[in-house]
């Protein structure tokens, strides 16, 4: 790096000046001279970009809110990530475009899978898995409340699912069986009971204490049929929802984005440019003075 010139001793104002400072007005300069090649190049990238999103189908989102298979008794008895891995293997059949596969996993004929572009599970509270939401995108808006059905279904009809939901059935189907034989045995030691008295025999404890325990009894047992009947689900759909704009493709995005990629590739084309021609006419020179 060359020193800075001394300034005089009667000038305070003399400034140090370093050749190798980047000249910001010798820049401007050359930008000023390739000002065309900035202009294509960014033009073209416009161009293209324009191009894209004139063409590109629009694609449309619906997210479904659904319930996880839950008891009761336990809680969510079939856990997120198993979820995520039964979506995700139809989300590898999309992308695959196993169409036919999918037709007979879905139950959905296949000119409307192709529609398709995308499908994930989205959680949708931090810390429980009771609930979440499938997302589901495609190029057709109709077909979005198909789908949803279709792998609602598709995830009920797991059979590992079937079967934790079997035995949770039977656990409480178990629960009323014993607890109705109780009751039912309550119920003739009360009758007994009462003949007893009523013969004029005396009974060594008060049988209005057996009938309330009897009604208690009676009134878990109502609980219990009642769980049995609604308490334990599968996968079920709470809320559907469809986007009324399309998410794709980013139209606004793309062009600013295609702006200013073909801006920053225009501008160090023409510094190329430029450098390339002064390594020409450098090369000249001294092959002119050999």
């Amino acid at each position: 790096m060359v020193e800075p010139d001394r300034p005089n001793s009667g000038s305070a104002s003399s400034v140090p000046y370093y050749e190798d400072e980047i000249d910001l007005y010798e820049l401007w300069l050359i930008l000023k001279k390739r000002k065309f090649v900035v202009f294509c190049v960014t033009l073209l990238f416009v161009f293209i970009a324009g191009l894209y999103v004139w063409f590109a189908p629009n694609v449309y989102r619906a997210d479904t809110i659904v319930s996880s298979p839950y008891s009761v008794r336990n809680g969510v008895i079939f856990s997120l990530d198993s979820t995520n891995n039964l979506v995700g293997y139809l989300s590898k059949q999309f992308e695959h475009k196993a169409y036919e596969k999918l037709s007979r996993e879905l139950d959905l004929p296949v000119k409307l899978l192709v529609s398709v572009k995308g499908l994930e599970t989205v959680k949708k509270r931090k810390g429980s898995d009771r609930y979440f939401v499938l997302r589901f995108d495609a190029i057709d808006k109709s077909v979005l409340a198909s789908l949803s059905d279709a792998v609602i279904k598709y995830l009920n009809n797991n059979e590992y699912l079937k079967q934790i939901i079997d035995q949770e059935k039977a656990l409480l189907e178990e629960e009323i069986r014993d607890l109705s034989l109780r009751v039912k045995n309550l119920e003739a030691s009360v009758d007994f009971i009462k003949k007893e008295i009523m013969s004029g025999k005396e009974v060594g404890f008060n049988p209005l204490e057996i009938d309330r325990t009897v009604i208690d009894l009676k009134r878990r047992l109502k609980t219990l049929q009642y769980q049995l009947e609604t308490g334990i689900s599968g996968y079920r759909k709470i809320a559907f929802m469809v986007y009324d704009k399309p998410v794709k493709p980013k139209r606004t995005l793309i062009i600013t984005v295609a702006l200013v990629s073909g801006l920053f590739l225009g501008i160090f084309l023409a510094f190329f440019l430029e450098w390339l021609e002064n390594a020409r006419r450098e090369h000249e020179k001294v092959s002119s003075e050999v």
